[in-house]
C-alpha cells in the first residue's frame, strides 16, 4: 500500500480520483470529457454553479459575501488582497507574520501599497503563533495566515486583540480551508488555494464581502480586480475548468460524509495519533510548541542527521512518500489533509514506533 503525505498537491480521495478519472474520457450527461467542454456551455455552467453551491452550503457563507474563482494560486491574492483592500483607508493594512506565507504576503503587500507588520514569531524561529496587537486607526484590514505549512503551526481560531475588530479581517486559509467551520462574522474576506483540502492546484477560491468590492479601484488590471470576478461570475476569460470540476467533486465527497464537522473529527484523530507517536519516544523532536500545533501539518526532527535520512528512505520503502520536511526548515513533515485516509496514518505511525524502538534498543 502506498500512502501520499505531501504538503500539497495532496492526496485526493480515492472516490474522487475515480470519478475524475472517468470524467476525463467522457463527463456523465455528456459526449465529450471535461478537458474539452466549454465553460460557456451549460454541462460547465452547472458545474460552476453546484461547486459555488457546495462552497456556501459547507462553510454557511452569509449572502452578502462574494464567492470568485480565481487563476494564480494563493500567492497571486498576496497582490489582489493589498490592490483591491488596501488602498481606500488612511492607515496601512497590517499582518500577522506567522511563517513563509505570511511573510510573503506581507512583503508583496508592503512593495504595492505599504504595509506594517502587527506580530511576528520570527524571533522564536516561528515555533508558536504570534501576540495579536491592537490594529491602527483606519487600518484596512488585518491579514493572518490561519495554517503554516513549513512550520507545523495553526490558529484554532481568529486572531483578536484589543480594538483589531476594528479593522477587516483577511484570512489566507489555504492549507487549512474545508477542515473545520469559519465564524464569516468575524471575517471579511477568506482565500484558499485548491491543492490541499479541497482539490488540485491551479485554482484558488477568494470569499470577500460583497461592501468591500465597493472600494476597490478603478484602476487595476482586469485579471486583478475582484470586481471582474463578482460581475462576470467568475467566467470574464476562461476559467480553470478541470480544477473547479475536482474541487465541486471533492465538496461532494466532504458534504456526503458529513461536512465539515466530520473534516475537522477526523483531522483532530489523525493529528493526536501523529503527536502522541511524536511526544511517545525521545528521537522525535517536535518543532512547533504544543499550543501552537497543526492539525494539518506535524513537523519534527531526529537529532542524528544520518538517523534522519535512514528514517525517510526505509519510510518511503514502507510506501509513505512526501514525509521530507521544507528546504527552509529540514526534518520530516507529515500532511494531514482531507483527502488523508486513517489507514495511512495507522500505517504511519506503526512504521515510526518500530523504527523508534529498533534505533533505541
Amino acid at each position: 500500500m502506498v500512502h501520499n503525505f505531501n504538503p500539497g498537491p495532496a492526496v485526493l480521495p480515492d472516490t474522487v480520483r475515480e470519478e475524475v478519472a472517468d470524467a476525463v474520457r467522457r463527463l456523465p450527461n455528456s459526449n465529450l470529457g471535461i478537458l474539452e467542454i466549454s465553460h460557456r456551455g451549460r454541462v460547465f455552467e452547472e458545474i460552476l454553479a453546484s461547486a459555488e453551491a457546495r462552497i456556501r452550503r459547507l462553510l454557511a457563507i452569509p449572502d452578502d459575501f462574494a464567492v470568485m474563482f480565481c487563476h494564480g494560486g494563493a500567492t497571486m491574492q498576496f497582490s489582489m488582497v493589498p490592490l483591491n483592500l488596501g488602498q481606500a483607508a488612511s492607515s496601512k493594512p497590517e499582518y500577522l507574520i506567522s511563517g513563509v506565507w505570511s511573510q510573503k504576503a506581507f512583503a508583496e503587500a508592503s512593495r504595492l501599497v505599504g504595509a506594517t507588520q502587527n506580530g511576528s514569531g520570527e524571533l522564536v524561529q516561528f515555533r508558536e503563533l504570534p501576540k495579536v496587537l491592537a490594529t491602527a486607526p483606519g487600518c484596512p484590514y488585518l491579514h493572518y495566515t490561519s495554517n503554516n505549512t513549513i512550520y507545523g503551526t495553526q490558529w484554532t481560531s481568529a486572531p483578536t486583540a484589543e480594538a483589531c475588530s476594528l479593522a477587516p479581517l483577511v484570512c489566507d486559509a489555504s492549507s487549512d480551508l474545508f477542515s473545520a467551520s469559519v465564524d464569516f462574522s468575524r471575517h471579511d474576506a477568506v482565500y484558499a488555494c485548491a491543492q490541499k483540502n479541497f482539490g488540485c492546484s491551479g485554482l484558488t477560491i477568494a470569499v470577500v464581502r460583497s461592501n468591500l468590492l465597493d472600494q476597490v479601484p478603478k484602476n487595476l488590471p482586469i485579471l486583478l480586480s475582484y470586481q471582474t470576478y463578482a460581475k462576470n461570475q467568475s467566467l470574464y476569460n476562461t476559467p480553470a475548468t478541470f480544477a473547479i470540476f475536482v474541487a465541486e467533486r471533492y465538496l461532494a465527497w466532504i458534504e456526503n460524509l458529513g461536512g465539515l464537522a466530520e473534516m475537522h473529527r477526523r483531522a483532530r484523530e489523525r493529528a493526536q495519533r501523529v503527536y502522541a507517536c511524536i511526544d511517545e519516544f525521545p528521537v522525535y523532536l517536535p518543532y512547533a510548541e504544543p499550543a501552537s500545533r497543526s492539525l494539518m501539518n506535524a513537523t519534527f526532527r531526529i537529532e542524528d542527521s544520518e538517523r534522519e535520512k535512514k528514517f525517510l528512505k526505509e519510510a518511503e520503502s514502507a510506501g509513505l512518500f512526501g514525509l521530507k520536511g521544507h528546504k527552509l526548515l529540514g526534518g520530516i513533515r507529515v500532511s494531514m489533509y482531507n483527502g488523508l485516509s486513517m489507514g495511512a496514518i495507522e500505517d504511519l505511525t506503526s512504521f515510526m514506533k518500530e523504527f523508534a524502538i529498533r534505533w533505541d534498543s
